[in-house]
């Protein structure tokens, strides 16, 4: 069986994974990302739960421009090096929390799979995620070959989801959020390494556009500058998608609606059947409390019968009104009542 498709599933992290310093390749990146796409933000995850890649999966991904012949060893590098890869997620007051992506990754070297599983301190940053998230569809990413477009496209999605579209950033911090360590220290190398090479990739292949600035201080490059929007046909696509489920949305409420009065009403037919079933057995002068006008009414015959009031509840109508709830049987008076 044909493993399943997961272009279309959404990546949803919260924002302070989001902005939280690590560096990871590409395929490490693809790995952890398919394997996050195949999560249910808005529910409890399990600190046991496994999430399978294959590489029949990763080929159909993220190799459909390229030479496919490396997908088994990518994958199997990827394992390797993600297990090791911490990450550094910023805390209140000032605290730091390190942790690893994973707590174990089990790869099938014979049916070609990798079996991951996130690490405890991870878990929050990906589940019951109700506000303050970042999302985008896998399919947005599988033609970036750069990990720094994979790290960037990140954080303009997310920026671009606070309302943000452009973006200023020191340097030193832009490099601490990118992982880049003591590579590319240098404002050209930081340049035709990383930066280029992102928006390039980034404007030909995802759904956001983007143009990437240095400004200078004095007479040093001290800042960087992010400018960026979702494409036209994006927006377009975006919002025909909200659009469908919101009217999904409506149509599931009204439906819902529609099965709740219909399950009242069979329960209230239900009732009203049993009361009727039951109405021939009840011994005559049983009483009955009517709760609305607390008067007393009594079986006589078929009818209910109140004497305070001299009204009476005709025999057809006598299981709907027992059915209804108003009335509470007093069973039969005391002898000398």
């Amino acid at each position: 069986m044909k493993p399943a498709d997961l272009k279309n599933n959404l990546v949803v992290k919260s924002n302070e994974l989001i902005t939280a310093s690590y560096a990871m390749t590409v395929n490490e990146q693809r790995l952890l990302l398919a394997c996050i796409g195949q999560i249910d933000s808005r529910t409890t995850l399990d600190n046991g739960a496994v999430f399978r890649l294959s590489v029949e999966q990763a080929r159909d991904l993220f190799y459909t421009k390229g030479d496919q012949r490396h997908a088994y060893r990518d994958m199997q590098d990827a394992c390797e090096r993600l297990f090791e890869r911490k990450v550094r997620i910023a805390l209140p007051e000032k605290q730091e929390l390190l942790t690893r992506f994973v707590q174990s990754i089990v790869f099938d070297p014979e049916n070609g799979t990798a079996d991951l599983r996130f690490a405890y301190e991870i878990l929050p940053y990906l589940s019951q995620l109700e506000a303050n998230f970042t999302k985008y569809r896998l399919s947005n990413i599988v033609q970036l070959t750069s990990s720094h477009a994979v790290r960037i496209y990140e954080l303009i999605v997310s920026w671009a989801t606070q309302g943000q579209y452009y973006k200023e950033i020191e340097i030193d911090a832009f490099r601490e959020l990118l992982g880049l360590g003591e590579k590319y220290k240098q404002n050209s190398e930081l340049k035709a390494r990383v930066t280029i090479p992102a928006m390039q990739q980034i404007n030909e292949s995802t759904d956001f556009e983007l143009d990437i600035s240095f400004r200078k201080s004095k007479r040093t490059f001290k800042w960087i500058q992010l400018r960026f929007n979702q494409k036209a046909a994006a927006k377009a696509a975006d919002l025909e998608a909200k659009q469908q489920r919101e009217a999904r949305a409506l149509h599931n409420q009204a439906a819902k609606q529609n099965r709740e009065i219909r399950e009242r009403e069979q329960n209230a037919a239900a009732e009203i059947a049993a009361v009727s079933d039951g109405w021939a057995e009840v011994a005559e002068g049983t009483e009955y409390l009517n709760t609305a006008t607390n008067t007393v009414f009594r079986k006589e015959a078929d009818r209910l019968y109140c004497e305070a009031t001299r009204t009476s509840i005709p025999a057809a109508f006598v299981a709907r009104a027992l059915a209804s709830g108003t009335f509470i049987c007093l069973g039969l008076p005391a002898v000398g009542h």
